[in-house]
């Protein structure tokens, strides 16, 4: 039953959903479901024998744009990535097959609205359960057109979800129009759609102009110390070389004054906290004799032992200040990185799921920790790599106030893929969601300076050694999305369950 024109509607679904997150070009997304749209309705026809053909094209898109977009997690490991690949387009096409299963045996008045409903309850899944990975959220499409999507500082990343999904249905109308050949109605159609695509740009325009009260300044410095994670890191460089790296780098601004200095993530390596909590470190200690009046932030792996000789591993940014150090532990691991998700089961693998990133050699603790650090009244939230994707978990940090986020980051593993320019691409939501500058300092790069707007200040290139001298103003987080997180998946989520609800009911009451 399927042909070859099927499949290649597939495929050409899977491109137009890569293309914003590998290019940078975003309109392609609000056209990348129409194939799969066509495809639903032209196997409807056939009713539950449709199913399974349906069921294998969705795979084949949503497996072809995870490959695609997320190749670089194999240059790392091939059977994690393959794993992830399969894992996520699985889920992906299984929401398309429940939508599928719903239009057969239910009423399709609310079809577009369950479908909706259910695929931003799975994007929702993705940052709360056990094995997140929200990097293939629709909303996240948009990130390099921040002067269409300014306000997600009200609704946040799934509030472009929503529009992106909406957008797509809008226009599949228009091609359904034309196939069936009902001219009288296309022009109210497209009417339709182009108030749909414009009214949010021309609400984020408006935004974008907006300024934003600010308060004080602060002077920092972001050191990228550009060593190479395969040949540098844990063989070709001593330690006593990687420091002096980045002591090095510093030099050039001994006489300036510097509020902040940030270093990368995990540049400290098997760092004991109760140890460095009572007698300092050397490294540390160097930074602050050049640097006296400086906080320095930076990432370290860290173990606490207790009693039973018992050790806890964490990947930890610390914050260092008037001879004092607050640590922060991150909290969203990578799952099967950092983390192994579901433990009960995939414990029986061992090692098989389990590569090494960023300088971590064993699973590690989220155990609560610092999570808030103020500096002359400004206070300092520290999400750490991966966890600049979850929008509300750095609402949470900075709660409100007058903040700064730092990001330390290592996406020196994902060199010659597109993978550190999403990850950076990324970040710049989380600025918006929040009014908040972000400094992001990263390994072999790429290190940035992020206004409240999404905007990149200042920014290194990938793969040199380099620093990033500037001032960023403070600002006062109390944007709706900061205060309500995401209540749009919630509403969603909800709704989905209703509309759920409805329909095992109706199958149950309706006759044989």
């Amino acid at each position: 039953m399927i042909k070859l024109k099927h499949l290649s509607l597939a495929v050409l679904s899977a491109v137009l959903l890569s293309i914003p997150w590998i290019t940078g070009f975003s309109f392609t997304i609000f056209i990348s479901l129409v194939p799969l749209f066509y495809l639903k309705d032209f196997f409807l026809k056939f009713k539950r024998n449709g199913t399974f053909p349906f069921w294998v094209l969705s795979f084949v898109a949503f497996f072809i744009w995870n490959v695609v977009v997320s190749s670089f997690i194999a240059k790392v490991s091939f059977l994690s990535a393959l794993s992830l690949w399969i894992i996520n387009a699985f889920l992906m096409s299984l929401v398309w097959y429940l939508s599928f299963l719903y239009d057969t045996f239910s009423a399709k008045k609310a079809s577009s609205w369950f479908l909706i409903a259910l695929w931003i309850s799975f994007e929702f899944l993705q940052y709360n359960w056990d094995f997140e990975w929200p990097w293939f959220t629709l909303g996240n499409s948009l990130s390099s057109s921040i002067d269409m999507v300014q306000w997600y500082q009200y609704t946040g990343v799934f509030g472009g979800s929503l529009w992106v999904i909406v957008l797509n249905i809008a226009f599949y109308s228009i091609v359904k129009i034309r196939i069936e050949n009902q001219q009288n109605r296309i022009g109210f159609r497209i009417m339709t759609t182009l108030i749909l695509l414009l009214i949010p740009v021309f609400i984020s325009l408006h935004l974008k102009s907006h300024k934003v009260q600010s308060g004080s300044e602060l002077s920092v410095l972001l050191v990228q110390p550009n060593i190479d994670p395969y040949t540098e890191k844990f063989d070709g460089l001593s330690v006593e070389e990687q420091y002096q790296r980045f002591i090095d780098l510093t030099t050039d601004y001994k006489d300036s004054t510097i509020d902040i200095i940030v270093g990368p993530e995990t540049f400290l390596h098997r760092i004991d906290e109760l140890e460095l909590k009572e007698n300092g470190h050397f490294f540390i200690d160097s930074i602050h004799s050049k640097f006296p009046e400086s906080t320095i932030v930076i990432g370290a792996s860290t173990f606490i032992t207790d009693s039973f000789k018992t050790s806890k591993y964490y990947n930890s940014a610390l914050v260092c200040s008037n001879n004092e150090v607050a640590i922060y532990h991150k909290k969203n691991l990578v799952s099967g990185v950092e983390k192994m998700p579901f433990q009960r089961i995939l414990k029986l693998f061992g090692d098989l799921v389990f590569i090494n990133l960023g300088g971590v050699d064993h699973f590690l603790s989220n155990e609560t920790s610092d999570t808030i650090f103020n500096l002359n009244n400004v206070s300092i939230v520290t999400p750490i790599c991966y966890e600049a994707l979850f929008g509300e978990y750095c609402s949470k940090l900075i709660n409100g106030q007058g903040a700064l986020m730092i990001t330390v980051t290592n996406d020196g593993w994902w060199k010659g893929t597109t993978g550190y320019q999403q990850h950076l691409e990324l970040s710049k939501i989380r600025c918006i969601e929040n009014g908040v500058y972000m400094i992001r300092a990263a390994n072999t790069g790429i290190s940035a300076i992020i206004n409240d707007k999404g905007e990149i200040i200042k920014e290194s290139e990938f793969g040199i050694q380099e620093t990033i001298y500037g001032n960023i103003k403070i600002t006062q987080a109390d944007t709706y999305y900061s205060k309500h997180g995401d209540y749009i998946a919630r509403m969603l989520l909800f709704l989905f369950v209703l509309l759920f609800g409805k329909w095992m009911v109706e199958r149950k009451i309706k006759p044989h």
